[in-house]
């Protein structure tokens, strides 16, 4: 008898593991049409690169975008620079655009720098797009959650900055994970974009792991190649974290992990910033309370109770993937962060962009959800849980709006153009035959990099 049960507890489990798999893994919807996916990429394209009104438009560079990755490509070849670490750690995205830029004429190398990452941003909505149809069905849902991805409400530091452009591929690279494409090509970008993404960021971990969980659930030939690439580049990435030189100025891990601080960073940061958006904090004030935060845990455990049936089951197990996602892209840069950035509004906000993107996801789950069962009745009072759902839809389009111009706290628009960076250039270089290269101002205020004299004079 013990071998019967043992038999049919075997079947049972074989059984299970499609049906989970369908579940956590649905094939995508329906077919995207080339004219859907251009109209995503280039609407998703403009937004992003008006984001700051004409400050992409002036090429003006930020930070690293210059200083690092962009003074590096102007002198050294990609082949030479393109395994160089930054800050500890690979960046194949950022060194890849900026060696692009540099074969443009100079004067247009700026705007072609804050092009590239609009486009890369419009490009991980437009995947966000097509990714998640096998979960969400509706296009004006989809649509929204690419909306969010090119407007996002947090993180201004991660606005038109080609280094910080790994958080929105780690986002990227957590949809690929449970996309199921209809076609070769599909699983081609899938297998593309997580190996770009593990050889730009090191907080793609999250990615080797999850990897590994698909592998596990859904036994395929696909998804030992996926569990593959993500490995590969997880194994480069750590090859170049630990040949790189030790980072300066980091105090110890785990500033963030007290219990009551982490939780209330995931609920103040997460939930709150990503339903309500940043535009109603103010830079240099106090931490705003959790109360935003605390409507969110709210409003989703009442679509959680209402869609508590046998027929909502694979919504909320859809929707609770998204969350864990969110959980553990939150928890890996807070644990690895040297700053308390759970309880200032705007210090590090890029380290909540992903998980704050993967709660967006998960909530247009349960949207969809009742959008499909209130029609067949399968939904636990069915106008409180259509009344939430238009709640959480208004409020993040309203957190979208509000945090539009979010990026002045960072004073970019202030900051001077490529043509003047490059014209005081000039100037210094005319100033003596002597000078090999010349400093010239970038954003933020105070911060230069430095360009050869010859490209100047040319």
């Amino acid at each position: 008898m013990l071998t019967q049960a043992a038999t049919d507890g075997g079947r049972a489990s074989k059984a299970l593991k499609p049906q989970l798999s369908e579940v956590l893994f649905p094939v995508a919807a329906d077919r995207v049409t080339p004219v859907e996916l251009a109209a995503v990429f280039l609407l998703g394209s403009v937004v992003a690169f008006f984001r700051l009104g004409d400050v992409a438009a002036r090429g003006n560079i930020w930070a690293e975008d210059g200083i690092i990755f962009l003074q590096t490509a102007l002198r050294h070849p990609w082949t030479a620079t393109v395994f160089e670490p930054y800050a500890g750690y690979m960046h194949l995205v950022p060194r890849t655009l900026s060696t692009l830029v540099t074969y443009l004429p100079l004067r247009d190398q700026g705007a072609a720098l804050d092009l590239s990452a609009a486009l890369v941003q419009a490009s991980v909505a437009t995947l966000a797009y097509v990714g998640t149809s096998g979960f969400i069905r509706q296009r004006l849902w989809r649509a929204i959650v690419a909306l969010c991805v090119v407007a996002v409400p947090v993180g201004p530091d991660a606005i038109e900055a080609i280094a910080n452009l790994h958080w929105f591929l780690i986002f990227g690279g957590c949809i690929c994970l449970v996309w199921t494409p209809r076609k070769p090509l599909g699983w081609g970008v899938l297998f593309g974009v997580l190996l770009i993404t593990t050889l730009s960021s090191p907080f793609a971990v999250v990615l080797l792991g999850g990897a590994l969980v698909r592998l596990l659930v859904q036994r395929s030939r696909a998804t030992v190649v996926l569990a593959g690439v993500v490995a590969t580049g997880f194994a480069i990435q750590s090859t170049v974290m630990v040949m790189a030189p030790p980072r300066t100025g980091i105090n110890t891990f785990g500033v963030d992990l007290a219990p009551a601080r982490f939780i209330a960073g995931f609920v103040r940061r997460v939930l709150g910033d990503a339903v309500f958006g940043v535009g109603r904090d103010t830079i240099n004030q106090p931490a705003p309370g959790l109360q935003a935060g605390v409507v969110v845990v709210i409003l989703v455990a009442v679509l959680v109770f209402c869609l508590s049936t046998s027929e909502g089951f694979p919504v909320l197990a859809r929707a609770g993937l998204f969350g864990a996602l969110a959980i553990l892209t939150y928890s890996v840069p807070v644990v690895a962060t040297p700053a308390l950035t759970t309880e200032d509004p705007f210090s590090g906000g890029r380290y909540y962009l992903a998980p704050a993107l993967l709660t967006i996801v998960a909530i247009m789950c349960l949207i969809q959800g009742v959008s499909d069962l209130r029609q067949r009745r399968s939904v636990r009072f069915g106008w409180l849980a259509v009344a939430v759902c238009g709640a959480l839809a208004v409020s993040l389009l309203w957190g979208v709006e509000s945090s539009w111009t979010v990026g002045k706290v960072w004073g970019r628009q202030d900051g001077p153009s490529w043509q003047a960076s490059i014209d005081q250039g000039r100037r210094a270089c005319a100033a003596s035959s002597a000078n090999v290269e010349a400093t010239v101002p970038i954003s933020p205020q105070g911060w230069t990099m430095s360009i050869p004299c010859a490209l100047l004079r040319g």
